[in-house]
């Protein structure tokens, strides 16, 4: 059992950057994929953790096995860090009213093109209620904003769920915003031989070249499971992060691709390709807003959250 003075060792050797270096090299299992999702070295990295090591007098991760995994001592040190970097965000939060409502950053990761084109209406209605608030937006992938509500870097994340994503959600919670059907995109060259009510068959997904989002995307784990349930092995030519790419080089007739609908309806990028909605269930993405299932939500966070499921807000 852990005593008093043994949690106070722990916690004079915690520093912020340490929690969040222990948290992310659990989480990946790996010191070399923790290096890159840090940005920084490995050598670097598992000195941090070794010297830490040293100075707590136990092993957090037993090395001698792959893949990584935590000791008794490790799992205790992180369920430690994360309640304190709860109770730093906390902490800032009680500060901040302290202060009398001076400025307060909501940062929100995203991966859905159609939440992106609503967000300036919401953000406008909160700065007139809150000025005091400063939004930050960015895009990423669907993977790296769910990863960035757990590692304390988003309040939010609004992406397509993706449910083989190798996160730990038991501390994420989801609230469902939308569904939205993913569109079949091809070659201009195309418009005469398919309609809605003529779609392309199997053959022609195998012999067609193939446009994808790389594998950390919503939308790839959909089209995977599309090709896998009916066993049609597709002749990748191109995989890339981005929606522009795919619309791009199918509409210049490199091969077909899958997006999602508000891709297909916002993205103007002559030749455009051609879209159809095929007749499979799977081909529908739920749309999701998740955050820190123990984080305390500000009056802000709180707004913010009833806006998103405000369906007006969102047609």
């Amino acid at each position: 059992m852990q005593t008093q003075s043994d949690t106070s060792e722990v916690m004079q050797n915690m520093n912020f950057r340490t929690l969040k270096y222990i948290l992310v090299i659990a989480e990946e299992k790996s010191f070399t994929k923790a290096a890159q999702k840090l940005v920084i070295s490995q050598p670097s990295l598992s000195y941090h953790v070794l010297r830490l090591e040293q100075e707590l007098g136990v092993l957090l991760f037993d090395r001698s096995k792959l893949p990584l995994s935590l000791t008794p001592a490790g799992e205790k040190y992180i369920e430690l860090a994360k309640k304190i970097l709860l109770a730093k965000d906390s902490f800032k939060e009680a500060i901040q009213n302290i202060k009398g409502k001076e400025q307060i950053k909501l940062t929100v990761a995203i991966n859905s093109f159609n939440v992106l084109m609503k967000l300036p209406q919401i953000i406008s209605y909160l700065e007139k209620n809150y000025p005091y608030v400063i939004f930050e937006i960015y895009c990423t992938s669907s993977y790296e904003a769910e990863h960035s509500v757990l590692c304390g870097k988003s309040n939010f994340a609004i992406f397509g769920r993706f449910n083989k994503s190798k996160i730990d959600k038991s501390h994420l919670t989801y609230s469902h915003l939308m569904g939205e059907k993913i569109m079949l995109a091809l070659p201009p060259r195309y418009a005469t031989i398919y309609s809605q009510n003529n779609l392309p068959d199997k053959s022609f997904f195998e012999k067609e070249h193939c446009i994808l989002y790389t594998k950390d995307s919503r939308i790839r784990e959909i089209s995977d499971y599309f090709f896998e349930s009916n066993h049609i092995r597709p002749r990748i030519i191109l995989q890339t992060i981005s929606s522009a790419d795919i619309v791009r080089y199918c509409g210049q007739g490199l091969g077909y691709g899958f997006v999602s609908e508000s891709v297909s309806k916002y993205f103007n990028i002559p030749p455009n390709p051609i879209y159809f909605y095929l007749n499979d269930a799977s081909l529908v993405s739920s749309i999701v807003i998740c955050r820190n299932k123990s984080a305390k939500l500000s009056n802000i966070e709180k707004e913010f959250i009833r806006l998103l499921l405000d369906s007006s807000f969102l047609q």
